[in-house]
């Protein structure tokens, strides 16, 4: 174990326990709440998530709170219930090689990169109250920057106009997680870059982003930094007392400090199961709710018999789980020696395929060119 002495401007210093191997005894008194500090070992999202879903689903916030801080490499994280061919540019992520994750809240997508740190809050349902932890962290930011934020009617972290911190939540019968996302450097042309869709066609009922106005900390005070933030906020949120106390003076409170925790299976028995989730295809993209898409093919490009047209061929793509289920056919008027049936062999194979942008290419290609045929011998 590793132990950390940090100098603080409060008038002791705190020991930082760096273990990587922590686990946390339930305590025997029951007026009693502990508190702690996690901060991830690891920058991958996937472990992180897991880690996430892991505390929320394995431990009893009854008697303990905790707050876990952890950061990402460069990835788009959508929310439950959202389509990421509508939130992400998967065009852009080849070519940089960015990441796509589901989280398991609902809410908007977000970009992470190593100067965008996370917040995770694990209480109790009961105690489970956004703004109050959203009030912890502006009040560290204005004790030790002097930055002066606001929690907007959405309880957004915001700066004048400005958007520096966004939230989601996810509760159960006993527990609950409030995180939040907080800008300290971020890239934002590259984020905005990436958070781009140039997908225009797409139906569906998945919940949309909205995008906002984004400012770094950094912007606002040259001297603020990630390490330092988590150490602040870390600190302030051990002193921040727990809504069970507020409601009794009976409750005593622990300070247990700060916890370096890695999200590996002798740690965390089960956690390989998550990170094997989350990381799935199934997951990130076969969660995607229904949606439907529609490939023009203008019927110019086919024949000079059209150059004129303006008529188009429409193959509307429907998906369930980004599965193709059915592709619909309409053929313009125009267009009287095509039926339904002469594509019935082409469409049929893309069937049970996985929805992507080689798929839409490759239907596109195959239809465009058994017409650009007929149409070739239509005229001889």
């Amino acid at each position: 174990m590793m132990t950390f002495f940090l100098k603080t401007r409060y008038r002791y210093n705190i020991i930082l326990n760096f273990n990587k191997r922590f686990y946390i005894e339930k305590s025997t008194r029951s007026n009693c709440i502990a508190k702690y500090v996690f901060v991830s070992a690891v920058n991958n999202i996937f472990l992180n998530l897991a880690l996430e879903d892991w505390l929320y689903q394995n431990y009893d916030f009854s008697q303990q709170e905790i707050l876990l801080l952890w950061r990402n490499t460069p990835v788009v994280v959508i929310g439950r219930h959202q389509n990421p061919w509508l939130e992400a540019n998967i065009k852009q992520k080849k070519e940089f090689d960015l990441l796509v994750a589901r989280r398991n809240s609902g809410g908007g997508a977000v970009f992470h990169d190593l100067q965008n740190l996370n917040f995770t809050f694990f209480t109790s349902k009961e105690s489970y109250n956004r703004r109050y932890n959203l009030e912890m962290i502006t009040r560290s930011i204005k004790k030790e920057w002097g930055i002066d934020c606001d929690i907007n009617s959405k309880e957004d972290i915001v700066y004048k106009d400005y958007k520096i911190s966004g939230s989601a939540s996810k509760l159960s019968r006993k527990n609950s997680y409030h995180h939040c996302t907080l800008l300290v450097d971020t890239n934002k042309t590259f984020m905005s870059s990436v958070l781009h869709s140039y997908e225009k066609n797409i139906i569906t009922n998945a919940t949309r982003s909205k995008p906002s106005t984004v400012i770094n900390l950094r912007e606002l005070n040259p001297t603020v930094n990630v390490e330092r933030l988590m150490t602040v906020a870390g600190l302030e949120y051990l002193a921040t007392l727990p809504l069970m106390k507020l409601k009794s003076c009976d409750v005593i409170v622990e300070k247990k400090g700060f916890h370096l925790v890695s999200p590996e299976e002798k740690y965390f028995p089960g956690i390989n199961e998550n990170i094997k989730q989350f990381q799935s295809w199934d997951w990130i993209f076969g969660r995607t709710p229904k949606f439907k898409t529609t490939i023009l093919i203008q019927l110019s490009e086919l024949s000079n018999l059209f150059s004129n047209s303006t008529d188009s061929l429409h193959l509307e793509i429907e998906t369930e789980n980004a599965l193709v289920c059915n592709i619909n056919i309409m053929i313009p008027k125009v267009l009287t020696i095509i039926s339904d049936e002469m594509l019935k062999d082409i469409i049929t194979v893309f069937y049970k395929q996985k929805y992507s942008e080689n798929l839409v290419t490759s239907l596109k290609e195959n239809v465009f060119k058994f017409l650009k045929n007929k149409l070739k011998d239509y005229r001889t």
